[in-house]
């Protein structure tokens, strides 16, 4: 078993993620994804800058007809659109000998029976300077195959024009390296200002212009012709001279592509980035027998080499895939290396393990002890059971039965047998008699009950880990339970190993004190425990988390405490066998590991938390217990924000008052004595409970009062929930909710935080399909002479000045309490605030209906201004609520002494949601007016006035 979940362990997500690689490679390459998913990779980041130019070209390439048009509109500027070398044939040809050739071919063709159209354009470029501007294009401006692009950036069109023309210079290296068959730069069709005025000067520094045509004028002569047949050419001459000085700017010659109709042409070779950059385009082919891969990075080696890589990119449309399916094939072949290696080890671990077990199983013929220790103050006791050695501990139903025969009781209190290897562990509880060398502490409770923890075939056992946690947590300081016996060792060729523990006389645990004792002890007795408990528990916490031990669970069964005569508290932790640290490395590992100390102090408080019952320890208790961890008397804002951390672990985890389940309900443990009269003891039960009196009856929901003792019970059930309500709740809560369990939760939630409520009895619930509520019920008990503000204000109850300043400002500062801590009631009617008390006097505010409660809620915000509105509405109707008691609330809510511009804001919305709320309260009334779920209203003059608008809304 433990071969396969190693085997499992390490082998299962190597072949998953081989598996996945599988995948991947069969799959098409999601360039799209990547380039959007994946910026910081080079390779999807290049793609998505080159991936609209590659689609481009893609798509279409320029025909031959777009190209012919576009050698006539370069024609219009020769001189800046011929190539290299054309341009300095060009600048050579200002001599006589060529004058006299040109002129010679132009008297030949006009004498020969040629086309008017081959004539005309011998006229109109004799020196066949326009000749080589059909060159200009090259296949890579018509090639379909793969390619390599390189696109060049700029601010503007001008820096991006002069960049490419840079670029392809730095290009041609990779020409001449026969790595490239043919080019094509953005740069030829369009020129930069710069290159336009060099080659004007290095053509007017070529020739003298008036000689040139002093010189061509006399050619004329000779030959017999007429200097007006040139008259065209030397005047295009003269202005291309004039023009040298004045170059033309790059949108103007755009301009002049465009009127040609070349708009599809300037489409793949220039366009614009969604940042405003400028891109031209360079295309080049791949030379015969060189892959296109290659190529490019041949060409980017020759753009970087020339200083050009910072605004240049360099790609070609395969370059993406084959570094994605390398990477993924890379991906594969190491997952399955390290799937193969699982293996290996797997089969090493299990030869290791035969070969050691053979040894093991030779020598286990021989008893062989490792650990066997009796505390002295047991030794001599229990040597009179004949309890001396390891092997009588392992015995001790035989011994004791040998030695004392019917004086000893022996109990199993756990057993496990572990199936894989027929392993065994089992804790019994032995009660011996009084004899001679009984230690005090039992003698004087006339009795010695011990808890033997027995384990077989169980290597590194719990026990072992156990007994050393107990022991090394003693020696911190932290106080653990008292260690009486331990061994371990092997004996008839089996691991066993034992731990024997003393019962904790005098000593009961958290748990039990909160769920039985506490309730029936008078005041005075449960604030001194609790006030010691607080402070010791909090001393052994800090001792616990300044040691490094992790793994504790501050479970309340696992926490005894015993008062002593002095008013001081003792405590000691039992089951310490998940107990991790406490060792010099253990620490230095919490400080090195990101977050693991904060983590787990977190999860230690919040579990601590949620220990302690609500109706006992207050929110003051509870801030007292975290000071004293972190030793601060005073909070800080970094200490509230771990508080309130700790308070979504603790709402997260459930409050262990209102988590224990009883059968197939669930009870509140603080009020186990109350719920020892109930009427019912099971779900079924409650749900087909009948006695009591009808309350309310709605759609999908009964109330039913029912008298328990003295004492009134309140019983909701639900019978009927939506599918899009259960939905709603499961998306918002991460888990599933029924109606009974959001009251449930509501109230361990207002108790968390020092509002009173009502006393939760019982909730159940079942589900269909595991998420859908078909049923649940909430048992709650009555306040006892509570009575609702509404109640006491439509009375008229007359009270004093300050009684009626202090009964607002309370209302206020609850408001503000609930509101602060994330909460919003959504129902906060004066209806649903209770006054248990007499309000002269000493009373107290309960909070109750608490079913729509639901996190959210911040002061001023949208939610706490619903609440605010519902109550401002509620106290319309009611005219012993005078404005100024509404003023003394607002202030008290908003934490101010005076009305300043935030609260005025605020006053203003709840005003303006409080009307809105009365039109939804007059539709809500008539629509359940017209379902029959109240009576109608009566016919004016044949009953009563009905009564007010906001009273009968309140009463609904």
């Amino acid at each position: 078993m433990a071969e396969t979940r190693l085997f499992a362990l390490w082998t299962a997500p190597w072949a998953a993620l081989a598996a996945a690689c599988v995948y991947l490679l069969c799959r098409p390459l999601p360039a799209e994804w990547l380039a959007r998913a994946a910026p910081v990779i080079r390779a999807a980041s290049q793609y998505a800058r080159i991936e609209p130019v590659a689609t481009t070209w893609s798509n279409s390439v320029p025909s031959a007809a777009e190209l012919d048009a576009a050698a006539r509109a370069l024609a219009r500027r020769p001189l800046v659109c011929l190539p290299s070398a054309a341009f300095a044939r060009v600048c050579a040809s200002f001599t006589p000998a060529i004058t006299r050739r040109a002129v010679q071919r132009v008297k030949s063709v006009l004498f020969s029976p040629c086309s008017d159209a081959l004539k005309m354009s011998v006229l109109a470029d004799p020196f066949s300077w326009r000749a080589p501007l059909p060159d200009v294009f090259t296949p890579a401006a018509t090639g379909e195959c793969a390619a390599v692009y390189v696109c060049t950036y700029g601010a503007d069109a001008g820096t991006a024009v002069e960049r490419a023309e840079d670029v392809a210079a730095a290009i041609m290296a990779a020409v001449d390296t026969q790595v490239v068959s043919a080019a094509q730069h953005a740069s030829d069709l369009l020129v930069s200002e710069r290159t336009q005025r060099a080659r004007a000067a290095q053509f007017a520094a070529s020739a003298d212009f008036y000689q040139w045509q002093a010189g061509l004028e006399e050619t004329l002569r000779e030959e017999g012709m007429d200097i007006r047949t040139l008259g065209p050419f030397v005047a295009g001459i003269r202005r291309l001279g004039e023009q040298a000085g004045q170059p033309m700017p790059v949108a103007q010659q755009e301009g002049l592509l465009l009127d040609a109709g070349l708009t599809n042409l300037l489409r793949h070779f220039f366009f614009a980035e969604s940042n405003g950059m400028c891109v031209c385009v360079h295309r080049l082919l791949p030379a015969s027998g060189v892959a296109a891969g290659e190529a490019r990075l041949r060409v980017r080696e020759a753009v970087l080499l020339a200083g050009f890589g910072g605004w240049t990119t360099v790609a070609s449309p395969p370059f993406l895939p084959e570094r994605y399916y390398t990477a993924v094939r890379f991906c594969l072949f190491g997952a399955l290396a390290m799937a193969a290696l699982g293996i290996a080890v797997v089969f090493v671990v299990s030869g290791m393990k035969s070969i050691t077990g053979a040894m093991l199983s030779a020598r286990a013929r021989v008893p062989r002890i490792t650990q066997f220790r009796v505390a002295p103050g047991y030794r001599a006791y229990l040597r009179r059971f004949g309890l001396c050695e390891m092997h009588d501990f392992m015995c001790a139903e035989a011994r004791l039965q040998r030695e004392a025969p019917g004086e000893t009781q022996m109990r199993v209190l756990r057993l496990h047998e572990a199936k894989h290897n027929g392993g065994q562990r089992r804790v019994d509880r032995i009660e011996l008699p009084v004899r001679p060398g009984l230690p005090r502490l039992h003698a004087r409770a006339g009795r010695c009950v011990l808890y033997l923890k027995r384990e077989v075939l169980r290597p590194g056992s719990s026990v072992a880990r156990e007994r050393d946690n107990a022991v090394r947590m003693r020696s911190h300081g932290v106080p653990a339970v008292q260690v009486v016996a331990c061994g371990e060792g092997y004996l008839e060729g089996v691991h066993q190993s034992f731990f024997l523990t003393a019962d904790m006389v005098g000593y009961e645990s958290l748990h039990h004190w909160q769920v039985f004792v506490a309730p029936l002890q008078p005041p005075d007795d449960v604030m001194r425990i609790k006030r010691a408990l607080v402070r010791e528990l909090g001393t052994i916490v800090r001792r616990y988390h300044q040691a490094g031990f992790h793994g504790f669970e501050w479970l309340a069964k696992h926490i005894f405490f015993r008062m002593l005569p002095d008013g001081r508290m003792r405590i000691r932790l039992i089951d310490l066998e998940r107990v991790r640290g406490g060792t010099r490395f253990a620490r230095l590992l919490d400080r090195l590991v990101l977050g693991r100390l904060r983590r787990t102090r977190l999860d230690d408080a919040a579990q601590i938390n949620t220990q302690l019952f609500l109706s006992l320890f207050t929110l003051r208790e509870r801030l007292r217990l975290y000071g004293l961890c972190v030793q601060r008397e005073k909070l800080t804002t970094h200490d509230r924000a771990v508080l309130t951390r700790i308070a979504a672990l603790s709402r997260r985890r459930g409050y262990i008052q209102y988590r224990t389940r009883v059968g197939d309900i669930y009870v509140n443990l603080a009020a186990h004595a109350l719920f020892q009269a109930s009427p019912a003891w099971s779900f079924d039960a409650f749900m087909a409970l009948r006695d009591g009196t009808l309350v309310t009856r709605k759609r999908g929901r009964t109330v039913l009062g029912i008298q328990v003792g003295d004492v009134p019970w309140y019983l909701k059930r639900h019978t009927h929930t939506s599918l899009l309500a259960a939905v709603r709740r499961l998306l918002r809560a991460g888990r599933r909710m029924s109606n009974a369990r959001l009251e449930w939760d509501a109230v361990a939630m207002l108790e968390s935080i020092g509002i009173p409520t009502v006393l939760s009895v019982a909730m159940g619930e079942r589900f269909r399909a595991r998420f859908w509520e078909r049923s649940s019920f909430y048992v709650s008990a009555g306040l006892r002479g509570g009575e609702s503000l509404e109640t006491l204000a439509a009375r008229n109850t007359p009270l004093s000045f300050d009684a009626r300043r202090l009964l607002a400002e309370r209302v206020g500062r609850l408001a503000r309490r609930l509101h602060a801590s994330g909460l919003v009631h959504r129902d906060f009617y004066l209806g649903h605030i209770y006054v248990v008390g007499e309000l002269g006097g000493a009373y107290r505010l309960h909070l109750l209906d608490l079913q729509r409660i639901r996190l959210g809620a911040r002061l001023f915000n949208r939610w706490s201004r619903k609440d605010i509105a519902a109550l401002y509405f509620s106290s319309l109707a009611l005219p012993t609520v005078t404005r100024t008691d509404r003023l003394r609330f607002l202030l008290a809510y908003a934490g101010a002494e005076r009305l300043d511009g935030r609260v005025k804001r605020f006053a203003r919305r709840v005003a303006a949601k409080a009307a809105r709320v009365a039109r939804h309260t007059e539709k809500l009334l008539e629509r359940r007016r017209r379902s029959g779920e109240l009576p109608p209203l009566p016919v004016p003059g044949v009953a009563d006035a009905a009564p007010a608008r906001g009273q009968t809304g309140l009463s609904a």
